[in-house]
């Protein structure tokens, strides 16, 4: 695969909504990270205005937690160049906070349907309690090998698209799972129903929010990516070593030239 030309990467995709999609949003990107930034302080002025201090700190801390790993995912990879491919050690650390993020999501469907299918009422609790925390750790194990297998030798911005697409995805999915539920428990009698399909809601609404920072973050780096990648600057995929000065293999690693590609 072969870097596009300038011509064909300035060429507007048909469609309006997608070549809405595809541009630069040069205005509402800013507007997109003022919203952002205000649904950030609405965490913390809520509880403040509350008048509990305890849950102020909650939601601090709550908030520093969510914006470090926003970072971490973001900057994590350790490379400038968004054209460039990532290494697998340099990869670690966006996949463990995505896993992570995907596995709130798989506990948070687990809790809700624990309380759909009045699992919280049967003779063995504590074994199913196992049995979902087991579910919980082995789908993080999962989703870490498979975003490592999918993203390996990826560049920068392509890696950083797929995670916030995946997150974003996988967090309405859970929300489409869990609404409902919700609205099915919520009817029956009692005082403290509905509190685990709640728990499933806020987990996929956690989600969702946690992937709009790495989204807004693509929409300031796409003009640049778009620049780097009009250079037509070829790189190693196995070891991100500049090819430009090399014709049959990459001096780095040995790769030979015919092999490598980039995918943006």
């Amino acid at each position: 695969m072969t870097l596009p030309s300038r011509a064909e990467i300035s060429t507007p995709p048909r469609g309006g909504f997608r070549r809405w999609l595809k541009s630069d949003m040069r205005v509402l990107r800013w507007v997109f990270l003022a919203l952002y930034l205000l649904l950030i302080l609405s965490f913390l002025i809520m509880p403040a205005f509350g008048g509990d201090g305890g849950d102020f700190v909650a939601a601090a801390i709550a908030v520093g937690v969510m914006l470090a790993a926003q970072a971490l995912l973001i900057f994590g990879s350790g490379t400038i160049s968004l054209c460039r491919p990532i290494r697998r050690r340099r990869l670690l650390l966006p996949v463990i906070i995505a896993a992570t993020m995907m596995s709130l999501l798989v506990g948070g469907l687990c809790i809700a349907m624990w309380e759909l299918f009045y699992l919280d009422s049967t003779p063995h609790e504590d074994l199913l309690g196992l049995i979902a925390w087991t579910i919980i750790l082995f789908s993080w194990i999962g989703w870490g090998v498979l975003l490592m297998s999918r993203l390996r030798d990826k560049p920068r911005f392509t890696v950083l698209r797929k995670l916030t697409t995946y997150l974003f995805a996988g967090s309405l999915a859970e929300l489409l799972a869990t609404v409902p539920s919700h609205v099915i428990v919520s009817r029956r009698p009692g005082c403290l129903v509905g509190l685990g399909t709640a728990i499933g809601i806020i987990a996929g609404c956690a989600v969702m929010i946690f992937s709009f920072g790495p989204a807004i973050v693509i929409l300031f780096l796409r003009p640049r990516w778009r620049a780097e990648t009009a250079d037509g600057i070829p790189y190693c995929p196995a070891c991100g070593y500049d090819l430009r000065a090399s014709s049959e293999r990459c001096p780095e690693c040995g790769l030979p030239i015919a092999e490598t590609a980039i995918d943006g």
